[in-house]
């Protein structure tokens, strides 16, 4: 089957299209690699922060209690609480009791 003058027409005219689609695909996928790398470098720059901010809220030794003598400053903290009288514990806890209202109702004969 020989290729006609009319089919040569049309796909001169519809030439331009179909390289601009693919060139819009071509820098679509361009454009797609450049997000992953950059949401990639995000997460990258987060995990980051984190280790430094992790390792900026290490006391250190020093924060280590011994059982048999000194403090550490959270204790420091609660200890001075006390004295001030500003404990925000409540004294009693109170707890509900929930129940079932067709607890009871359904009763298995069958064993």
């Amino acid at each position: 089957m020989a290729i006609q003058p009319i089919d040569l027409q049309t796909l001169y005219s519809q030439l331009g299209t179909v390289s601009k689609t693919v060139a819009h695909q071509q820098q679509g996928v361009q454009l797609q690699n450049a997000i992953q790398q950059d949401e990639h470098g995000k997460r990258l720059q987060e995990q980051h922060r984190a280790v430094e901010a992790a390792s900026a809220k290490e006391d250190g030794p020093g924060a280590v209690k011994n059982n048999k003598g000194g403090s550490s400053a959270d204790e420091e903290k609660k200890d001075k609480k006390k004295k001030d009288g500003r404990d925000e514990e409540p004294a009693e806890k109170v707890f509900e009791v929930l129940k079932d209202p067709r607890l009871g109702q359904h009763i298995d004969i069958s064993g």
